[in-house]
């Protein structure tokens, strides 16, 4: 299998199903370099998950768990609301378990079904007693044979928009840095991403699938120094183009300017000069 180039257009890649494809312009990712440089909003320890809370939490947790019944209810005001318990284990017979509630969000009965593993992600609130997740970013686990992507790691969230989940964003990523050319991802700055985190490639593989946070940490501090570097040369190439266009300064006398502060009806002070 040949390694494509990174400027090769997206509907040029054999992986990536045609339906995707204005999903994917919608959200600026038209070639592999976009998919390549399409960076997570976080990253999730997905190679364990901790016990349910019973508190409120002061920052998102992730969880993983059974979805139990999942019911639609009327709200007033129009509003609909989706509730779901998430259990912790089926086989756990003291099994703590979280509700999670979703308003006017339809969808969410044709995405999730009672029975499903699903990995949820969110700041758990109180609602009266109970600990309550709403709103919560989801995954459904589906079984497979092979490692995941998904679980059992650091599994990146990339950002999504409409039609695309982060989830097959993040199957296309991975194929993308499979698939790309690493001698047409050549940066700008390379002695700084040498130093910080081996070659680009490696680089950018490690800021989407790290194998720790430590790996992580000197593979984004490699891209941001990549990224500074790129702004800057723009700056200094647009600076550049300005200078060089035609023209020459003009230096007036000051009489218009005497002229309008001479109109004015109030007397202007050295400080409003």
């Amino acid at each position: 299998m040949n390694p494509l180039p990174a400027d090769t257009p997206l509907r040029g890649a054999d992986w990536i199903p045609a339906n995707r494809l204005p999903n994917l312009a919608r959200i600026g990712l038209r070639t592999i370099s976009d998919l390549c440089h399409h960076f997570p909003g976080r990253h999730e320890d997905r190679s364990a998950f901790s016990r349910f809370p019973e508190m409120e939490t002061d920052g998102p947790v992730t969880l993983c768990g059974t979805l139990g019944k999942i019911s639609s209810r009327f709200a007033g005001a129009g509003r609909r609301v989706i509730e779901a318990d998430l259990w912790e284990s089926e086989e756990a017979l003291l099994a703590r378990h979280i509700r999670l509630r979703w308003f006017s969000a339809h969808y969410i009965l044709k995405m999730l079904c009672e029975g499903d593993r699903v990995v949820v992600h969110g700041r758990v609130r109180l609602r009266g007693r109970k600990p309550v997740l709403e709103h919560p970013d989801f995954e459904v686990i589906e079984e497979s044979a092979g490692p995941s992507i998904h679980f059992g790691r650091i599994v990146p969230v990339h950002p999504a928009g409409e039609g695309i989940s982060p989830k097959a964003l993040r199957a296309l990523i991975f194929t993308a840095l499979e698939r790309v050319d690493p001698g047409t991802l050549r940066p700008l700055l390379e002695s700084g991403v040498e130093s910080a985190a081996g070659d680009y490639h490696a680089a950018l593989r490690s800021m989407h699938f790290p194998d720790s946070f430590e790996v992580l940490a000197a593979a984004r501090q490699a891209v941001v120094l990549e990224e500074f570097f790129r702004l800057q040369a723009v700056l200094v190439s647009r600076r550049e183009e300005v200078r060089s266009l035609p023209g020459s300064a003009k230096n007036s006398d000051g009489g218009f300017v005497e002229s309008l502060r001479a109109a004015l009806p109030f007397k202007l002070t050295a400080g409003q000069e």
